[in-house]
């Protein structure tokens, strides 16, 4: 596991804007793999989601870590995990990186919102001394420490850029080995945050959520990775919507047949040959 940690911290360092595509099942990691990127991601989002769960703080750690084993055990690609805001105080941060990173995780965002959410698209932030203070849990906690601690800041949404890069360079001043600034969706942006912070960063994409980057727009720009955190839930949704909607109109699912994928392909992702 140490060596995915390595790989996973390499490619984060090298700041090359690497693409990290998001999964929720082991399945869709090994397609992740088949596809040839060099690391995936879970995001709590996609795990409460396939729970029937809304993302507001509802799904315990427990089934996190649970779920982090069967994809990290699945396959040969460093695996990191979202945190969420580490499940609590200091000190339940602290549990949650042992937890994780024992299910196989290579690293978490913790991010700075309260738990549980507000309804809707409202949020609230922890103020940022406690957050510091989850960081340097985190930090502390780890067992290798090639385990990577990206802080996250979602104070765009509530208090604009500037606030933003200042909650990131507390994150980072708190130990933090990258850092997340949600929410920036413009080139001049990504640059000037980049500018600012010593610090990796991460961006991320949630298509239909916002406004999505287009990889030219990101040529140069020099952030670490782009997550694309939900596509392929966003897209199985959408195929499994439209081969329901087939199958209740014609009675059966021929005409959905050639947007399936073969059970002679879906087998060898199960293991069988």
């Amino acid at each position: 596991m140490s060596d995915r940690a390595k790989r996973f911290r390499a490619v984060l360092e090298a700041r090359a804007g690497t693409v990290i595509p998001g999964c929720h099942d082991a399945l869709g990691a090994r397609l992740i793999e088949q596809a040839g990127f060099p690391i995936a991601y879970m995001s709590g989002f996609a795990v409460s989601g396939t729970l029937g769960l809304p993302d507001i703080g509802l799904m315990p750690l427990a089934e996190m870590a649970r779920r982090t084993a069967e994809v990290a055990g699945s396959i040969s690609l460093p695996f990191f995990v979202d945190a969420d805001n580490g499940y609590g105080d200091a000190r339940a941060t602290a549990d949650t990186v042992r937890q994780l990173e024992g299910a196989g995780a290579v690293g978490v965002h913790i991010d700075d919102q309260i738990l549980p959410r507000p309804a809707g698209a409202s949020k609230a932030l922890v103020p940022i001394e406690d957050m510091q203070a989850k960081i340097a849990a985190a930090c502390g906690a780890r067992t290798s420490p090639d385990f990577t601690v990206i802080g996250r800041t979602d104070a765009m949404a509530t208090d604009g850029f500037e606030a933003a890069l200042h909650r990131a360079e507390a994150l980072q001043e708190a130990g933090a080995d990258a850092l997340m600034m949600m929410y920036l969706t413009d080139r001049a942006q990504v640059i000037d945050a980049v500018k600012r912070l010593r610090k990796p960063l991460v961006l991320v994409v949630t298509e239909t959520a916002r406004k999505s980057f287009r990889a030219e727009e990101l040529v140069g720009a020099g952030h670490a990775a782009v997550i694309y955190t939900l596509s392929t839930l966003l897209a199985s949704l959408a195929a499994q919507r439209a081969v329901l909607a087939n199958l209740a109109q014609a009675g059966d699912t021929e005409d959905s047949i050639p947007h399936m994928m073969p059970m002679d392909e879906v087998r060898p992702l199960t293991g069988l040959r």
